[in-house]
């Protein structure tokens, strides 16, 4: 048998599996965390290259590389086009459920909140009277909490104590999610450093200073406000789709390495010759201006107006 026969045919058949699997069987897995694992194709491919004239170990490590090409391909079809942003639990109330909050004084003018997390569900939205209220729901890894004053402000940190996660066993019913309300009178500073997450982050709230966001491959949603004049967000990322709404009446600018990622890019204009940087046409004599640098694997940009 051909080699190219034997990748396609596992290719196909191996999506076609999945789908049935996924639709008609009951078979869970949250494909969030799989699509984290795209590499593995070039490491795939490189091994057959090198063992291209080896007729024992080339057709099997074709197969393999086809079969895992049909699931990296269908966990980021997934991701991308089929999962929305409600975060919805299965009917396993195996999880664990821990709440905190912090009290908000009014001499607080500015706040940091910290997440540290694995691979999960995460969510920043809606205005509460303490200065934060956490909520998660995880079945590993417990979260600590932290709050500290510094100099510049508040500090709240949210780690997760144990990231590791066991994808071998498919029967296994895991959820990682976490929910964060914030007081909206202080100047904020974001920071999240999560695993393969889903991440919906509606900042409209918020007088956002800046947003550090460093995580996997992930399919992430960021609404953004105009409540401070000057906001700054830092993206790196693996392979992920990416999407900002921001309101009408901001100036922006992104830049960041964007040649190989898919844009849509509503009311910006290309500057210079390179897809580095993009402005929207009100950016110099805007009142407010959001500065947005993306940089990693992202594969997909949208910027959207509201």
């Amino acid at each position: 048998m051909k080699t190219r026969s034997l990748f396609w045919g596992l290719f196909f058949i191996t999506l076609g599996a999945l789908y049935l699997l996924d639709n008609y069987v009951s078979f869970y897995f949250d494909w969030y965390y799989i699509s984290d694992w795209w590499a593995l194709i070039f490491i795939l491919w490189g091994v057959s290259v090198i063992f291209k004239n080896n007729a024992t170990i080339r057709p099997i490590v074709t197969g393999v590389t086809g079969f895992w090409l049909a699931v990296i391909l269908y966990a980021l079809f997934l991701n991308a086009f089929y999962y929305d942003y409600d975060f919805h639990f299965s009917n396993n109330n195996s999880y664990e459920v821990e709440k905190f909050s912090q009290q908000y004084e009014p001499d607080i003018e500015n706040a940091k909140l910290i997440i540290n997390g694995g691979a999960g569900k995460f969510s920043i939205k809606g205005a509460t009277n303490e200065l934060v209220v956490a909520k998660t729901y995880n079945t590993f890894g417990d979260y600590d909490f932290e709050t500290y004053s510094s100099g510049s402000g508040e500090v709240i940190k949210i780690t997760q104590e144990d990231t590791r996660i066991n994808l071998i066993d498919l029967d296994y019913d895991f959820e990682n999610k976490v929910e964060v309300k914030l007081n909206d009178n202080p100047i904020w500073d974001l920071k999240l450093n999560i695993g393969a997450a889903a991440t919906s982050l509606d900042l409209t709230d918020y007088k956002v200073r800046r947003l550090d966001l460093n995580t996997g491959a992930t399919k992430t949603k960021i609404k953004l406000g105009d409540l401070h004049n000057s906001t700054e967000i830092d993206v790196e990322m693996g392979a992920a789709t990416l999407v900002f709404d921001i309101p009408e009446k901001s100036g922006c600018k992104i830049t960041g390495d964007m040649v190989l990622i898919a844009k849509t890019l509503d009311g910006f204009s290309k500057k210079g010759n390179s897809d580095t940087y993009y402005v929207t046409d009100d950016f110099a004599n805007a009142e407010n201006k959001i500065y947005i640098n993306v940089d990693g694997g992202v594969s997909s940009l949208k910027v959207k107006r509201h």
